[in-house]
């Protein structure tokens, strides 16, 4: 029996050391496989988790000197180093091998350029086509052996002249050779484009991610749509269930310092609010040389244009945002409407030990789902309705408390909303032709909504592609209210519509119709 015993326990011993070396092997393979990316359902999936884009622009490599150079590797290490404790998780940058070292070494996902396409005019030229797909074959000849490259863009803000120019066709063709390329090299990859309101008009489902380059002025700026009633306009249009990201946001220094921390904020709750998965602050240092250049936006870190702007001290949003990014509430949105049910989901980190809410003097815990992820979903009496204020407190693995948010929403005891919708009279207009729009206004029921205040806002390409005339109008007895504009340009006719001064807790939906003036 002794014996049998020993053998036994030989055995059990030998079992328990093949599990671990399988346990390290497999271990060591998941290690060398790195960061699974996929998307479904409208999220970046990264390493089977739902991934919420915490991102900034990082385009330091030229913008101390005010030419392409490269960084010395020690200084964007420290770069990086400050970006992840800021609470940022990925960079939108075109990083080379070494640079893709340093963001993994922080652990940091990065948006990369696949070329150096800039406001591009040479759509239909051969040459430029083919130097173009080499440039971008040589990227991703180095940047396929790096498993934190979330997605990759081939062109940032077309250049809108050159393609009415050269018209559509060719710049989606140009498009569809640089995505070929680029999956030739690597076939899983995630392709998309930098895109901006005056080229909403393209083909944008050619793209696996759609990225849009949003700031609060045209049109969020100017009263006819609001910045997340376009860029959800712009995602209904587009998605169709692929990652919908806000490639670019920011503030012009010319509006000053003040309001930079709260408006930033009051942005990214809008991007959630549309329906955004992430988005990148344009950008971590001043683009430009502050008070000198003329294209000049406001960096989370100041920028001298000298070396020692990387020993300043980062501006108050750096902290703002820190604190912003201990707990993301993705649901509710803000001011949104909720029926039935109210879905609480926190995006956390990893400090995150508990989150709690406070919701008509009840306290609730959120499970946690998944690394970063808190939910807990809660029902509602048909008798709650109006505005609610939730009150999330996210606490520390030692129960301390990391940060403390509110957020205001509605509840109804049945679905109300107000969509607008823009039918155009002509199909096709010429130089100083007149536009002619029919603007319907309808509830959720598909009933017309008379006496309804809308804000219009156009915008010429060929006259400014940065500027928009707004005005105002008011639906007659069946809902309607007819627009027409006088002598249009050659170039492309952008015409917005959203409802002004709707009742709150109402969900409002604008329209977008644009069209090329021959």
């Amino acid at each position: 029996m002794l014996y049998k015993k020993v053998i036994l326990t030989n055995k059990s011993h030998h079992i328990i050391k093949l599990c671990l070396l399988i346990t390290l092997i497999f271990s060591f393979y998941l290690t060398c496989l790195g960061n699974e990316i996929t998307y479904k359902n409208g999220w970046f999936y990264v390493d089977s988790e739902r991934f919420f884009v915490k991102g900034v622009c990082f385009f330091e490599n030229h913008t101390v000197d005010g030419k392409f150079t490269r960084l010395p590797l020690n200084i964007i290490d420290s770069e990086f180093k400050l970006i992840k404790e800021a609470g940022f998780n990925t960079i939108r940058s075109q990083l080379n091998s070494e640079e893709l070292k340093l963001a993994e070494k922080h652990g940091l996902m990065v948006m990369q350029g696949a070329n150096h396409l800039f406001f591009s005019e040479e759509y239909k030229n051969p040459k430029f086509i083919e130097e173009q797909k080499t440039t971008t074959k040589k990227i991703m000849q180095y940047s396929k052996e790096h498993d934190n490259i979330l997605f990759y863009i081939i062109d940032n803000e077309p250049n809108v002249k050159a393609i009415y120019r050269q018209g559509e066709k060719a710049i989606t063709g140009f498009y569809n050779s640089l995505i070929n390329t680029v999956k030739n090299v690597q076939t899983n990859a995630v392709v998309s484009m930098a895109s901006m309101p005056p080229v909403s008009f393209l083909d944008h489902t050619i793209f696996d991610c759609l990225s849009l380059n949003l700031y609060p002025y045209y049109p969020a700026s100017f009263d006819c749509v609001s910045y997340s009633e376009y860029a959800e306009w712009f995602k209904n249009k587009y998605a169709d269930g692929k990652p919908f990201i806000i490639s670019e946001y920011g503030w012009d220094v010319t509006r000053g310092e003040h309001g930079f921390s709260e408006n930033m904020i009051r942005l990214l709750n809008e991007q959630i609010k549309s329906g955004a998965t992430g988005s990148f602050l344009f950008t971590w240092r001043t683009f430009g040389t502050e008070g000198k250049d003329d294209n000049n936006w406001f960096g989370i870190v100041p920028n001298n244009g000298g070396w020692d702007s990387y020993k300043a001290k980062p501006r108050n949003i750096y902290y703002d945002l820190k604190n912003y990014f201990q707990a993301i509430i993705i649901e509710p949105k803000k001011e949104e409407v909720y029926y039935k049910e109210l879905p609480v989901e926190v995006y956390g980190t990893d400090k995150t030990g508990s989150i709690s809410i406070s919701f008509n003097k009840k306290i609730y815990s959120l499970k946690k789902k998944g690394k970063y992820w808190w939910t807990v979903k809660i029902p509602l009496s048909s008798a709650e309705k109006g505005k609610k204020i939730l009150a999330v407190t996210s606490k520390d693995k030692k129960g301390k408390i990391l940060v403390k948010k509110e957020v205001p929403f509605y509840i109804l005891p049945e679905k109300k909303s107000l969509s607008v919708k823009i039918t155009r009279q002509f199909r096709e207009l010429n130089e100083t032709d007149t536009y002619k729009a029919k603007i319907r206004v309808t509830d959720h029921n598909g009933n017309p909504i008379p006496n309804c205040i809308i804000k219009l806002g156009v915008n010429q390409t060929e006259v400014d592609v940065w500027t928009c005339k707004v005005f105002t109008g008011k639906t007659d007895k069946n809902g309607e209210y007819f627009f027409r504009y006088n002598r249009v340009k050659q170039g492309y006719f952008t015409l917005m519509a959203g409802i002004h001064g709707s009742d709150p807790g109402i969900k409002t939906y604008c329209d977008v119709d644009i069209v090329r003036i021959n």
